[in-house]
């Protein structure tokens, strides 16, 4: 290619602007939805959260949280939604601040969950994942959502989560220390002569 010197210097800077993108994405999405009046927010994330969790709500799996309300907060950021279920097997958003559980994680971990990238119990042990209040509502509301068939979730959604868990393999693997060659002896032994 007459105008690309170095290949290497491309892909390196391409590298770069990929790492910036993939680290802002989590924050970007979250501001844009904070924007978004808060009764309109709320009504579309409860939309979308009974159309991608129809089946195990149909299901009964999320029976549990009939009366009871779970907020889910991103620390980083200033977004909550606080969660609770009623009669007709459907989710409710809240827009109260109180809650009898709150679980609390990075945008960046959230997104991480979301798309199945991220394993919760090793966030919940490397203390990455904060479960308050309720600790037993916060398991068993973290174990049902982890438990959640994702190749059952309508295609957009999954379409949305697989890109997710894209992004953050490819922050991952830009973000890792470049490995160092292993040095090499100038004399080598020879054990066996």
């Amino acid at each position: 290619m007459p105008y690309l010197q170095d290949p290497a210097l491309l892909k390196q800077s391409l590298d770069g602007i990929a790492a910036k993108a993939v680290k802002v994405l989590p924050h970007s999405a979250f501001r844009i939805a904070a924007r978004i009046p808060e009764p309109i927010n709320r009504r579309v994330m409860e939309h979308l959260l009974n159309n991608a969790l129809q089946n195990p709500l149909a299901a009964g799996e999320f029976d549990f949280l009939h009366g009871r309300t779970v907020m889910i907060q991103a620390l980083d950021l200033d977004w909550s939604i606080t969660i609770t279920s009623q009669d007709d097997r459907r989710l409710r958003l809240l827009a109260t601040k109180q809650a009898e559980t709150r679980i609390c994680a990075t945008a960046r971990d959230f997104l991480g969950l979301a798309s199945g990238h991220t394993d919760p119990d090793t966030l919940f042990f490397q203390r990455r994942l904060r479960i308050e209040g309720n600790v037993a509502l916060g398991l068993e509301t973290k174990n049902t959502l982890d438990g959640v068939d994702r190749e059952a979730l309508p295609v957009p959604i999954r379409a949305v989560l697989q890109l997710a868990g894209a992004w953050l393999t490819r922050y991952e693997l830009l973000s890792l220390p470049p490995t160092q060659p292993r040095p090499r002896l100038s004399n080598p032994a020879r054990p066996y002569q």
